[in-house]
């Protein structure tokens, strides 16, 4: 049987993880930050984001909850609720060095896209925010999955999306991610701090 992910080079090769086949990456299409890596479908309107972002001034166990905050404000969510703020077991990240601190985030927020304005155009998200710190570099990498589970009708993203309900399948994915993530040349950090 097929597999349904392929093996995706981040950041000229320097990472790699496994994504679904119907992820695209964004880059082709438009310009992303250097610090991102955006994978996004054609048919729901999901993305993964992955970014390599300065270690947030908040504790280990609320690093996942500062940087789903921080989406919101992004996003100019009009609302945001955290549901879960759990550590990563060891086991569900293998690839990743033991020294880094892992926790992971599922929320809901309501968000326009583009700018748009009202109720109307208000999608119900919902996100996955992992997020892996590594002390020794200063550095949070956060991987984001956005779920849209209901795309409003006055979305522009409603003439060419269909909202995806099922969430078990979207954290499956997410998992999978998270399993096969792996960094494999720490230059992309800089000079480790100690």
């Amino acid at each position: 049987m097929a597999s349904r992910y392929y093996e995706m080079k981040l950041y000229g090769g320097m990472m790699e993880c496994e994504l679904p086949k119907d992820f695209e990456n964004a880059s082709t299409y438009r310009t992303i930050p250097d610090h991102q890596e955006v994978f996004v479908t054609d048919t729901n309107d999901q993305s993964i984001i992955i970014e390599i972002l300065e270690q947030a001034d908040t504790e280990d166990d609320n690093c996942a909850k500062y940087h789903f905050d921080e989406l919101a404000v992004d996003n100019e969510a009009s609302s945001s609720e955290v549901i879960t703020n759990d550590p990563i077991p060891d086991d569900n990240v293998p690839d990743l060095p033991s020294t880094a601190i892992c926790h992971m985030v599922t929320g809901r927020q309501l968000v326009t896209k583009y700018k748009e304005k009202g109720p109307k155009a208000e999608n119900y998200l919902l996100l996955y925010v992992a997020v892996a710190r590594l002390k020794q570099f200063h550095v949070d990498i956060v991987i984001s999955y956005n779920h849209p589970m209901y795309i409003a009708p006055g979305s522009s993203s409603s003439k060419m999306m269909t909202a995806d309900p099922d969430a078990k399948a979207s954290l499956a994915v997410f998992k999978h991610l998270l399993e096969t993530l792996r960094i494999t040349d720490y230059k992309l950090f800089g000079t480790p701090l100690w």
